[in-house]
């Protein structure tokens, strides 16, 4: 078991909050998996370890870890909810041809947002951040240009 696992499990023990073999198998594969995997994917890569889990043990175990804010659902336009575990602040860019999703970091965006609160008077509880493009693996290099 990974340590960001070990470190979330303890969070979660509280009474009426039992840790299943199926939960602890979806929190170990969000924390491993860097492809933002819907939940049908999930459920399909689980099921080769876990034969008896179901589609809707993975969707609620995914509901309850995004209640408790472990991971976060990803909604892009109008395809399937993707899931990532919950990491420091960052943003996507999103193929159109593929649909491959990769992270990056814009510390700039932060900034921004305090300007936003100071010039609106709103109190600022986040912001959405996405790019679409084509990845290199359905185009050409954007370096080669």
């Amino acid at each position: 078991m990974n340590v960001v696992v070990e470190e979330s499990i303890s969070l979660l023990r509280r009474p009426g909050i039992r840790m299943t073999q199926q939960r602890l198998a979806i929190m170990e594969y969000l924390t491993t998996s860097n492809s933002h995997p819907t939940a049908e994917e999930i459920y399909r890569e689980l099921n080769k370890k876990l034969p008896n889990i179901s589609n809707t043990t993975v969707y609620n175990n995914l509901n309850f870890l995004k209640e408790q804010g472990l991971i976060q659902e990803l909604i892009f336009g109008q395809s399937c909810s993707r899931y990532e575990w919950r990491t420091r602040p960052h943003y996507h860019v999103i193929c159109t041809e593929c649909g491959k999703i990769d992270d990056f970091e814009l510390p700039e965006l932060n900034r921004l947002e305090e300007a936003a609160q100071r010039e609106s008077n709103f109190q600022i509880s986040g912001h959405l951040f996405e790019l679409y493009g084509i990845c290199t693996d359905c185009g050409r290099d954007p370096l080669q240009s």
